[in-house]
């Protein structure tokens, strides 16, 4: 059915690649991207956060217009190269406390209620938009989408992940992460790989709906024969277990007109509440953390089930009825902020005034994230924060 199958990446020369790679484009404003790339000429992010190279304000038939002058750029700067053959790639992800791998391949962009493709979040129509003028303006798949499967690895019995030799490419981000990437084109390898990656069962969107959905928008209008950047989704395929979710923690900017001593009389009402010394990484739906006036706090609420997910837990029983925020995601008071140094950000953003508290919970399970797939909802807005993210400009689906 070719759903999944091997093509002919492009790809930065080893020579190159340390210039191209980039963090995603959504996890990175303008400024950010000015001070990552603004001196690397063929950094990845002049394409995928071309307003960069533009004056702030420009519209978004410029800021399309731009990515495609910069794609075109690339290309021909010769510092990308395109396999020979259609072939699968390794993609690893190391951290001291964290591996990933998974497998790089053409993904057919289904329609977004195709059963086999599943998806958790609701998407914004203005985003999707974007994605999709970025996408038509480079004619390209620049950059990956991780998704998720429940079966074993694929890998195994096929690919023996301890033996790979050297990398084909090989970067060290400068959050530590090292990315790795061996290309698989052995006839036999690629043949036995398409033979199981078509007995998945489902796939589902881990982190990338926005261009899932741009890129099923484009394809439903491609030609039959059109080229696969118009079809397909640059995928990266995880099994469910090698995944890793941090929690996604909350900052609003007000007490919602209380003092502070008020909001913990109320916030004690909820539950168990406990001055800490240190911060509060909650493991458990049940706990959450506070961080307020130079002072961390830890409220234990009662009959949350182990199961629950602790974005809604956070939100039904206290966010909603302390601040009366009911639409995170739209609600200029509350911000959201992910990561191993959230913690640490979130005092930052405290005691520097910016916000009046910051909230810790729990990180959702990557089985989680699938259930609710399955049962055809979505999770509570910012939910998952998946590290290490995966890096744009070290391979493109093209033709």
């Amino acid at each position: 059915m070719d759903r999944i199958k091997p093509f002919c990446a492009w790809r930065p020369t080893p020579q190159s690649v340390e210039e191209t790679v980039a963090p995603p484009y959504d996890v990175v404003d303008v400024a950010e991207a000015r001070a990552i790339a603004g001196k690397k000429v063929h950094n990845w992010l002049h394409v995928t956060k071309a307003e960069m190279d533009l004056d702030d304000g420009a519209g978004e038939e410029a800021i399309a217009l731009q990515s495609g002058k910069a794609w075109q750029a690339l290309i021909e700067s010769g510092v990308l190269a395109k396999d020979d053959k259609p072939s699968y790639s390794i993609y690893r992800s190391r951290t001291k406390h964290h591996e990933q791998i998974g497998l790089v391949a053409a993904v057919k962009a289904v329609a977004v209620d195709d059963p086999w493709f599943k998806h958790h979040e609701l998407t914004q129509p203005a985003k999707v938009a974007g994605r999709a003028r970025l996408i038509e303006a480079i004619e390209a798949q620049a950059s990956p989408v991780m998704l998720a499967y429940r079966e074993p690895s694929v890998l195994d019995g096929v690919v023996d992940v301890n033996a790979l030799g050297e990398p084909l490419l090989d970067v060290m981000w400068e959050d530590g992460v090292q990315h790795s990437v061996w290309r698989i084109d052995d006839a036999d390898e690629v043949a036995a790989l398409s033979a199981k990656l078509e007995k998945l069962s489902a796939l589902y969107i881990a982190d990338g709906h926005h261009r899932c959905v741009a890129n099923a928008t484009l394809a439903a209008n491609a030609k039959a024969d059109g080229a696969l950047w118009q079809g397909y989704h640059l995928g990266v395929l995880f099994t469910e277990s090698t995944l890793q979710i941090l929690p996604y923690d909350r900052l609003i900017a007000d007490l919602n007109g209380k003092s502070t001593e008020a909001l913990l009389d109320e916030l004690g009402k909820f539950g168990e509440l406990t001055a800490r010394n240190e911060a509060v990484a909650p493991t458990h739906p049940q706990d959450l953390g506070f961080y307020v006036s130079g002072s961390w706090y830890q409220l234990r609420l009662p009959d949350v089930a182990d199961d629950a997910l602790p974005a809604q837990v956070l939100h039904e029983r206290v966010i909603e009825p302390v601040w009366g925020i009911t639409d995170p995601k739209r609600d200029p008071r509350i911000a959201f902020i992910g990561g191993h140094s959230a913690a640490r950000d979130i005092e930052t953003a405290v005691d520097g005034g910016h916000m009046a508290i910051g909230l810790t919970l729990s990180a959702t399970k990557p089985w989680q994230v699938l259930d609710v797939a399955d049962s055809g909802s979505c999770l509570p807005p910012k939910s998952t924060w998946y590290e290490p993210k995966l890096l744009d400009g070290l391979f493109a689906l093209v033709d």
